[in-house]
């Protein structure tokens, strides 16, 4: 579902829930947040085990390293394949 403003989203929770929603402007900002405030508590669970935020980023700044140090630059398109 895409929501083309901010106030399209309020229907879908209450006031209190939607006053805490931050409005982030890429991928990075979000979880780089997400680390900061949230390190500790799990961000992906499925049937190989838990990651918490503070691990995601862990493994997402190592893969950033790989892709630079193979000489992929900012704004490179780059296709992933990976298990669902």
């Amino acid at each position: 579902m895409i929501f083309e403003t901010r106030e399209l989203f309020s229907k879908y929770t209450d006031e209190a829930t939607f006053a805490k929603i931050k409005e982030m402007d890429t991928l990075v900002e979000m979880l780089e947040e997400c680390n900061k405030n949230y390190a500790d508590q799990f961000a992906i669970t499925d049937a190989s085990g838990s990651y918490t935020y503070g691990q995601l980023y862990e493994d997402v700044a190592e893969f950033r390293g790989v892709l630079k140090d193979k000489g992929i630059k900012a704004g490179s398109t780059v296709g992933v394949i990976g298990a669902n």
